[in-house]
C-alpha cells in the first residue's frame, strides 16, 4: 500500500475495518518483539568461530578476527514530522529515520543481492542496532548509540575488530578503508588494501554509500 497508506485505505483494500487494521498491526508487533532477545544478541562462541573461519577462507587467517560489520540504513517517513521536522530531511530530499546495524558474516549466503533498506553483510543476522536518530545525523555519531560502541572494550578483545566503511572513525577496534585525500590519490599500498577489504564483504562495505541504528 505504500508509506502514505492510512488504516482506512488498507481496510478498504482488504475488506476489513480500520480498527482491525490497527489491532492486527499491534498483534504482529507484539509477536515480533517477543522474539527480540532470542534473535538479536551477541554471537555464541561456536558461531563466532565459524564466522572467523569464513573470513579466513575468504581472505586470510590474519583477518579472521574481523568478523563483525557495522552499517547504516534509512527508513522512509511518509511525511514531514511535526517536531523538528527539518532534522529528518536528508541529502536525498526525503524525510528519513537513521538506523545503525551491527551484523556478522556467514559463509552460506555470499551471492545474495542487497538493497538500500537491508544494508547487512552476508547473513542478514543482526546482533546489535541503534534506532531513532534523524537522517541528518552522521553515521559515525549515530554509531555511538550502539552497544558495540559503548562496550567495545568488553565485547571486542584487543585482537578483535569490526569492519566499517569510510564514514566511520578508524580505530584499533573499528577498521575502515583509506579515504582518498583531497586533490591527491591513494598510494598503491592503500589502494591494494582497500581492494582486499572489499573482498571481505563487497555488498555491505561499499555498496550502500553502507548501516540499520
Amino acid at each position: 500500500m505504500g508509506n502514505t497508506a492510512s488504516p482506512e485505505a488498507i481496510g478498504h483494500w482488504a475488506g476489513i475495518s480500520p480498527g482491525t487494521v490497527v489491532n492486527c498491526t499491534n498483534c504482529v508487533m507484539v509477536a515480533l518483539l517477543s522474539l527480540h532477545n532470542k534473535l538479536v544478541h551477541l554471537l555464541t562462541a561456536e558461531k563466532k568461530e565459524s564466522t572467523k573461519a569464513w573470513v579466513a577462507g575468504q581472505m586470510c587467517p590474519e583477518w579472521s578476527n574481523g568478523h563483525l560489520m557495522v552499517n547504516g540504513t534509512k527508513f522512509l517517513l511518509f511525511q514531514w514530522p511535526g517536531l523538528y521536522g527539518d532534522a529528518w530531511f536528508d541529502k536525498n530530499q526525503s524525510y528519513l529515520l537513521d538506523c545503525q546495524v551491527c551484523t556478522y558474516f556467514y559463509q552460506h549466503c555470499c551471492n545474495l543481492t542487497f538493497y538500500k533498506l537491508v544494508t547487512l553483510p552476508n547473513s542478514l543476522v543482526i546482533i546489535d542496532y541503534a534506532l531513532g536518530h534523524t537522517s541528518s545525523i552522521h553515521d559515525s555519531l549515530a554509531f555511538q548509540s550502539t552497544r558495540i560502541f559503548k562496550e567495545h572494550n568488553q565485547i571486542l578483545t584487543p585482537s578483535k575488530w569490526i569492519w566499517a566503511d569510510s564514514a566511520y572513525p578508524a580505530k584499533m577496534w573499528c577498521i575502515a578503508p583509506f579515504q582518498k585525500p583531497v586533490g591527491s590519490k591513494l598510494l598503491l599500498d592503500q589502494r591494494t588494501y582497500n581492494y582486499h577489504v572489499l573482498q571481505v564483504s563487497p555488498h555491505a562495505i561499499f555498496l550502500f554509500y553502507l548501516v540499520v541504528s
